[in-house]
Order: structure tokens, then sequence, then C-alpha cells
């Protein structure tokens, strides 16, 4: 599939580490949304995706998106005005862990963020079975194959796709998304 960037050995295990030994996941909810989701959450408000008090570098998830874009992307991005959201997810099999089919979109600027321009699944663990992250284009089903810790996979953020339901084991990522203050999908078509 032409638009979807998949770099493996993105992050290494140490980065995985101190991401997977954080507690305090949350229970998501659906709230008003359209899709159904059964995942659990862990994110604070301010840096959503920094889950560790020591932080972790911004260079590293920067320069992913950064790679991503000038190999497939090619948005004319001005990256001083980019910011970096993200959550780290757990599915579980014993709830059939998924996310339903869904853009991640986002047709208005969003607080002090603006708009959604590229997402990011940066795989943490592959001892689990099913837990698919799947892409629809043109009604035709991609599944990338392969995968292995610290694989990320980037792609725009108007494309859909879905988390398939984990049927073994508990399915790790880190979920990021690069906002702009400038809406890609609607300025520049």
């Amino acid at each position: 599939m032409d638009n979807v960037y998949i770099k493996h050995n993105a992050v290494d295990k140490i980065f995985i580490d101190r991401l997977l030994s954080q507690d305090g996941f949350r229970k998501a909810t659906t709230g008003d949304r359209l899709h159904s989701i059964n995942y659990s959450v862990k994110h604070n408000i301010h840096r959503a995706w920094q889950l560790d008090p020591n932080g972790i570098d911004d260079s590293l998830i920067k320069n992913i998106f950064k790679n991503a874009n000038d190999e497939i992307f090619n948005f004319d991005i001005d990256w001083e005005q980019t910011k970096i959201q993200g959550f780290l997810k757990k599915y579980k099999s014993e709830d059939f862990g998924h996310f339903d089919w869904h853009y991640d979109f986002l047709s208005e600027s969003f607080a002090n963020l603006g708009f959604r321009l590229l997402s990011m699944s940066i795989i943490l663990n592959t001892d689990y079975k099913g837990g698919e992250l799947t892409f629809l284009d043109s009604e035709t089903e991609f599944t990338p194959k392969n995968l292995r810790e610290g694989s990320a996979i980037v792609f725009p953020c108007d494309m859909f796709h879905c988390v398939k339901g984990v049927e073994s084991g508990t399915r790790y990522s880190l979920v990021l998304w690069l906002w702009h203050k400038d809406n890609y999908y609607l300025d520049n078509t």
C-alpha cells in the first residue's frame, strides 16, 4: 500500500520497556462516538505520550514522522508548527479488545494543538493473537505483515483503519498524532 509507511526497529527495547513499566491504565469509553472501542488508555493531559517522568526524546518521534513524510506523504510541513500527542493503548483478549473502523482526522482545530495531519502506531509487543492494525483503501483491506516490537506504522489521518479483536494475550501499542496549525486535508485539496 503506497500510503502507509513502515519502519522496523523505529524504537528500541529500552524505549518499549520504559513505556510498558508504566501503570495506571484507565478504561476508555465511547461517549457519543459512532465507533466501538474496547481498550485501556494511559495518558496525561499535557503531553499524553510522554508517560515517563524522565521523558521520551521528542526528536525520536518527530524524526519518524519526518522520514515518513519525506519518503511517502510529501506534505509541505513547517516542523516548528507541529505538536505530538499520543496514547499508550492496551487491548486485552478477555475483553476482545478492538477499535472499530474509523478515521483519526478531525475537521476542526482542537484546543492548542491544531489539526491532526499524520497518525503513527508503534508496536510494543507481539506475544498476542489477533489485534491486527488494518486499513481500508478503495474497498480493499490491507494488513501490514511481519511487524515486530519497535515497528512504526505511519499513515495519513484521513485513512480508514481499525484494530481487529485480540483473540489471546494483550496487545500494547503507542498511538501518536502529528498535529499542525494548518488543516492540510481541507486547505490543500
